[in-house]
């Protein structure tokens, strides 16, 4: 379970900024998951919620965004390729379904803190 130790990653930089802001209260985080991550959101928030008991952020509310993995072409198109219609085969390229022009995998192999509420 990998998703303990992006936890503690997460816990540590959340404390850290509370310290450095004099915050006494965290009411929320809202984290962004690229979907390449392979994070399952409910077992990380589980671990969140493990390593904040007996802190300030005991009792904060945790919202995790999943983000898809998309293809980008080379004209900017982005779309998420669960809305691209399967490939033939083995065909390594898939067009862009706005252009057509060949496309890459743009995976978002993040976990970011996109928003902290504290007090």
């Amino acid at each position: 379970m990998h998703e303990y130790s992006i936890a503690l990653s997460i816990m540590k930089r959340v404390m850290e900024e509370c310290e450095f802001h004099g915050f006494k209260k965290v009411n929320a985080l809202r984290l962004r998951v690229g979907e390449m991550t392979m994070l399952e959101p409910e077992q990380l928030k589980f671990a969140l919620r493990s390593l904040a008991q007996d802190t300030i952020a005991e009792k904060m509310k945790i919202l995790i965004e999943i983000v898809p993995l998309r293809v980008k072409c080379i004209e900017g198109h982005e779309t998420p390729l669960k809305e691209m219609q399967p490939s033939l085969g083995s065909q390594m390229e898939i067009p862009c379904p706005v252009c057509g022009k060949p496309t890459k995998m743009s995976p978002l192999q993040e976990c970011v803190i996109r928003e902290m509420d504290a007090e």
